[in-house]
């Protein structure tokens, strides 16, 4: 539909509102209405008139992969309200684990023998995407240091804890994007972006599941190419904090140098497992390269 701009005083312009729009949600004059910028459009909406959105989820499986996956779903697509129906006390025991670990705002309300809801009691706000997205980076930023320590000096460190902090930022930003897609410009890109760096993130998780039945210290250039790594990822953080597109350039040569110079040589030592996972990686990081281009490019607009 369309609207024409009337001139109200010396500077105001006013819009009227749809009939059917107004009496659908009741607003009567002097009401407040919400108003949100998206690029060349707007986004006009009265608090508390928007419906929670719900579904159901049936848990076949006690894979936890499957639960994970399911509940996790949920929360990202921005339901507000989940029921869920499973067929035994382990499946729920997952299930409870995966909130309280993965799922800020998600809180079991109810439990019933082979069902249970689950609300969302904190919604998240488009106002700490950004924080959230910065404390998200530096996770990574530490995982990668420890995990170079980890392998220079055969030390154990606490990565389970990071690995759920880093899919807890993902999932609440991921929520964010879902709930506020209207609003939020180079979503997609955002969403992409948020892929691969939580993928890198989580082969450097099996990197050190994978130490565990290791024996006896890393070849050099298995620590070499962890560095180059680490190195690879602090440029692209960099790149996000500082919004400097010219860092995309350094890291696309990086990636030449850890993976085809420095990955395929020490792929040929005693490591391959560790250096397999330092490799995917480094290959994740590099390929979250253009969907950052793409946010950046966007704030040109």
């Amino acid at each position: 539909m369309k609207r024409k701009v009337v001139k109200l005083g010396p500077t105001t312009l006013v819009v009227s509102l749809p009939s059917k729009w107004v009496s659908g949600l009741k607003i009567s004059p002097g009401d407040e209405i919400t108003v949100e910028e998206s690029g060349s459009a707007l986004l006009l909406s009265k608090e508390g008139s928007i419906t929670p959105k719900e579904t159901t989820i049936s848990l076949t499986r006690l894979t936890e992969s499957a639960i994970r996956t399911a509940i996790t779903n949920a929360y990202r697509k921005g339901f507000d309200k989940v029921f869920v129906k499973y067929q035994n006390e382990k499946q729920f025991s997952i299930l409870a684990k995966v909130i309280k670990t993965r799922l800020i705002g998600y809180d079991i309300t109810k439990k019933e023998q082979g069902s249970c809801i689950i609300e969302n009691l904190t919604e998240p706000s488009l106002d700490q995407f950004d924080k959230i997205v910065q404390k998200y980076l530096h996770t990574i930023s530490v995982l990668l240091e420890e995990s170079t320590e980890a392998l220079k000096y055969g030390k154990t460190v606490g990565y389970e804890d990071a690995i759920e902090a880093i899919q807890q930022y993902d999932n609440f930003c991921k929520r964010v994007i879902a709930k506020r897609k209207v609003t939020m410009p180079e979503s997609e890109f955002y969403w992409t972006f948020l892929t691969l760096t939580t993928h890198g993130a989580r082969e450097i998780y099996h990197l050190h599941k994978g130490m565990q039945k290791q024996k006896g210290k890393v070849a050099k250039e298995t620590i070499k190419v962890m560095e180059s790594c680490s190195a690879l990822f602090a440029l692209l953080k960099k790149c996000y904090l500082k919004r400097e597109i010219a860092l995309l350039d350094d890291v696309h040569e990086m990636e030449k140098t850890v993976i085809y110079k420095q990955g395929y040589a020490a792929l040929q030592k005693k490591d391959a497992v560790v250096v397999h996972h330092v490799l995917a990686a480094a290959r994740n990081f590099y390929l979250a390269a253009s969907p950052l281009l793409g946010i950046l490019l966007g704030e040109q607009d």
